[in-house]
């Protein structure tokens, strides 16, 4: 008799259309089977959503990390990605696999990516590179999310509308606003409108034009800037102003596929100015150069600072 391990391996073979003419044959007798294939032929007539094949697979696979963290079994936990591996190679199954995973819708892009996404209540929200949102089911009813990377959000008057992050809240009626969180940075520009940020015992309410930084839990001043710079990175070139050299680089790694050691001795230093997200070389330069700092490419995909 076969362990389930094998069972599954078999499945896998066969979504991926790699079984003998001898083993199909045998996999097809097996009870198993008429379910296996009922289910490949339900999803083939699903009405697809629109929706980017690699985030949404990225989404899956955030999901079962999570999944797997919990599990008691290693056995359990490789069978299970292997199996999900070997549905996004063939393309099937994908939706269902979305469904059984999304009681918190959860959006997410990759490294150099950009996705518009608009929410139960009709706010529409743009995630940068590298960053994910996720919130629950009932949506409308209490509009709240988590919020990790970069997003701008343009809200729809209403109910109160928070965004968490791990370093603080940003809460509003209806406002257009940006937020930065990434390692002990978090970053709120305001658009339009205002918003209240919170953080620890700390909080502030911002108006159009207006940000504010918060660095290691510590409140950095309210600055103002134009507020058409409040965003731009949505058309492919990221400002600052006066910020933290360390809030440049974590963007810039959003955006690109390069790791980037940014030594501590520069991690204060401050930068007014942007940087472009379709030339990796030119976005260094912009950001760099007029600093007096250099550097040198190790292979395509890791920075590395020189005297």
């Amino acid at each position: 008799m076969k362990t389930e391990e094998e069972k599954d391996k078999l499945l896998i073979r066969w979504l991926e259309g790699d079984l003998t003419a001898e083993e199909s044959s045998i996999f097809e007798n097996t009870p198993e089977f008429k379910d296996y294939q009922k289910i490949v032929s339900e999803t083939e007539h699903l009405p697809y959503p629109q929706m980017d094949t690699k985030i949404a697979f990225a989404n899956i696979t955030k999901k079962i990390s999570k999944t797997d963290s919990k599990a008691s079994t290693p056995t359990k936990i490789v069978t299970l990605r292997r199996t999900i591996m070997a549905i996004a190679a063939v393309g099937i199954l994908l939706v269902s696999f979305l469904f059984l995973f999304s009681d918190s819708p959860t959006i997410y892009t990759n490294v150099g990516q950009y996705v518009s996404h608009i929410l139960p209540d009709g706010s529409k929200v743009v995630l940068n590179g590298n960053s994910a949102i996720d919130y629950r089911p009932d949506f409308t009813e209490e509009r709240r999310m988590h919020l990790e990377g970069e997003a701008f959000f343009n809200v729809q008057e209403g109910s109160t509308f928070r965004v968490k992050t791990n370093l603080g809240s940003i809460t509003v009626l209806g406002t257009s606003f940006n937020v930065f969180s990434r390692d002990e940075i978090l970053v709120v520009a305001c658009k339009t409108g205002k918003v209240q940020v919170e953080s620890g015992t700390h909080s502030i309410v911002l108006s159009k034009g207006e940000s504010i930084r918060i660095d290691n839990q510590k409140f950095q001043g309210r600055v103002f800037q134009n507020p058409n710079r409040i965003g731009t990175w949505q058309s492919g070139d990221s400002y600052f102003s006066s910020a933290r050299l360390e809030e440049v680089i974590l963007s810039l790694s959003g955006n690109y596929d390069v790791t980037i050691d940014l030594p501590p001795t520069l991690k204060s230093r401050r930068f007014t100015g942007s940087f472009v997200h379709n030339d990796l070389k030119k976005a260094l330069n912009m950001v760099l150069s007029p600093m007096g700092i250099s550097y040198k490419m190790e292979g395509q995909h890791k920075v590395v600072f020189t005297d």
